[in-house]
């Protein structure tokens, strides 16, 4: 009897484990997801490497830049 006891406790801390990190995940993709629809909602889905700055001190002019974007 005090082996199904034991064994009783540990499924029991397990079980505990799991239910808390499934609520984390499940906060952590709710967080994430509600994030990602502002930004949808603000139009914010562009990479800032699609709107480059450019150092007019060392540019050149040739273009080249231009033609590695398209």
């Amino acid at each position: 009897m005090e082996m199904f006891s034991e064994k009783l406790f540990y499924f029991l801390i397990l079980t505990l484990a799991l239910v808390i990190y499934i609520r984390y995940k499940k906060r952590a993709t709710n967080n994430s997801l509600s994030v990602k629809n502002e930004e949808l909602d603000a139009r914010l889905t562009e990479p800032p490497s699609l709107h480059p700055i450019i150092d007019r001190s060392r540019c050149l002019g040739c273009g080249s830049c231009v033609l590695a974007c398209h």
